[in-house]
């Protein structure tokens, strides 16, 4: 009989602390899921931007470097994020007052960019919300070459292509809207103006630019 109540005691004792351990683990909180909180740049943008550019002309030995002026356009593309190594293209419009003017004995001649854009590749290294990232691609350019005088005007237009190699920085202020701070080295190749003789442009611009990633 004593053995028996030993038995009895034993394992009800072991029921007991059992049903308390498994009471202990329903009630225990589950520890909460670790969620990243990188940034993801992938995705399709679009946006604008405003900034300054120098060029430089040279045909025949003859150099011409005096181009300046302010310049704005718009831009769009797409990144695709490989968890933190972002690739992307980009496509871009500018509208440029570009250029150089000179007037003498009271005629006045001008020479310019009246409107560029690049279509680039881009490959930064994103750090969260902050990416540097290098560009480069192709470019083109309208040009244009005009002089006035009492009762007389003339003006010449001719496009340009060449490539173009830059970098920047881009910060992400919300999940939707990104800024960034930019600069391209741009060398547009040659045009003529009907001239016969070859006339090569160059550039260097720095802009800043808002963009709103869907």
């Amino acid at each position: 009989m004593k053995n028996i109540a030993i038995i009895a005691f034993v394992g009800a004792l072991s029921t007991s602390t059992a049903f308390a351990a498994d009471l202990g683990v329903v009630q225990q909180p589950a520890p909460a899921a670790y969620t990243s909180g990188a940034f993801d740049w992938s995705g399709f943008y679009a946006g604008a931007n405003l900034g300054y550019g120098w060029a430089e002309l040279e045909q025949g030995g003859f150099t011409l470097d005096d181009l300046n002026g302010a310049l704005g356009g718009v831009q769009i593309g797409y990144n695709y994020d490989f968890g933190g190594f972002v690739l992307g293209l980009e496509g871009d419009v500018q509208i440029s007052d570009v250029k150089y003017s000179e007037e003498l004995g009271g005629a006045t001649s001008e020479i310019g960019i009246d409107y560029f854009g690049t279509v680039r590749a881009r490959a930064g290294l994103a750090v969260d919300r902050f990416m540097p990232y290098v560009t480069g691609g192709v470019a083109w350019a309208r040009g244009s070459v005009s002089g006035s005088a009492p009762g007389f005007s003339v003006e010449v237009t001719d496009n340009f292509v060449g490539w173009t190699v830059g970098g920047g920085v881009e910060y992400a202020v919300t999940d939707n809207i990104t800024v960034k701070g930019e600069y391209l080295y741009v060398d547009f190749g040659a045009a003529d103006f009907d001239t016969g003789v070859d006339i090569n442009l160059t550039s260097h611009v720095v802009r800043a630019g808002v963009n709103f990633k869907f």
